[in-house]
């Protein structure tokens, strides 16, 4: 005998609802919106981070050649000596002080005056490596992006630049604490980020870029910009 099967007898149907993402899922769907959206630059190639590594390293020695002039001056007025090095820690604060304030001077000159006025994006190791510093939309970089870009971001935001060694004696020196032992491995730490944050974007942007609203790109031979003498 077949049972009859009524309405009443049918299982309800059961409706799975739509398993929701986690957390990294939706992240990375946000990225991947996000990157869609970016409009790449298809008329300028980016710069290799080989060649962004080798130019960073080249500006750093030149830079700091020319921006310990003010420190080897002061240094062998107050030492009568011509040994000096770049260890605030001895002489008179108000001398640190100074020293810092010329060496910083030096510096916004070598990398936001020249790259401003005297080479537009370029930094002496940028022009010999071929490439340049421009705003997002591939215009000139302007005075505050330079100065956001190269003395604040690779300053105290990517602890990159040898200037930071000179706030954190500073801080040491005025409130009289020991020099962090540890302060070597967070700048080491900052580089690196923002290293493998170049991976990240198309552009090869770093954490100074974004600060500064800059990026960089290759020229190309029949590029032509307009230099002025100093």
């Amino acid at each position: 005998m077949i049972a009859k099967i009524t309405e009443n007898n049918k299982k309800p149907t059961k409706h799975y609802r739509e398993k929701k993402l986690g957390l990294i899922d939706r992240l990375s769907i946000a990225l991947l919106k996000k990157q869609d959206t970016l409009v790449k630059d298809t008329e300028h190639s980016p710069v290799s981070n080989i060649r962004r590594f080798f130019g960073y390293l080249m500006d750093f020695m030149l830079a700091n050649i020319f921006c310990v002039i003010p420190l080897v001056i002061i240094q062998a007025s107050l030492t009568g000596s011509t040994n000096t090095t770049q260890i605030l820690a001895g002489i008179p604060l108000h001398w640190a002080y100074i020293i810092t304030f010329f060496v910083f001077l030096f510096y916004t000159f070598y990398y936001v005056y020249i790259p401003l006025k005297i080479w537009p994006g370029q930094t002496p190791a940028k022009r010999l490596l071929n490439y340049k510093i421009v705003m997002m939309d591939n215009s000139k970089a302007t005075a505050k992006a330079l100065f956001m870009r190269n003395v604040i971001g690779m300053t105290f935001l990517e602890l990159a630049a040898f200037t930071t060694t000179y706030v954190v004696q500073l801080i040491v020196l005025t409130a009289k604490i020991d020099y962090p032992a540890s302060f070597g491995y967070i700048t080491y730490f900052m580089t690196f980020l923002s290293f493998i944050i170049t991976l990240t974007n198309y552009d090869r942007r770093m954490l100074h870029d974004y600060l500064g609203k800059t990026k960089v790109y290759m020229l190309q031979k029949e590029d032509v910009s307009d230099y002025h003498a100093l």
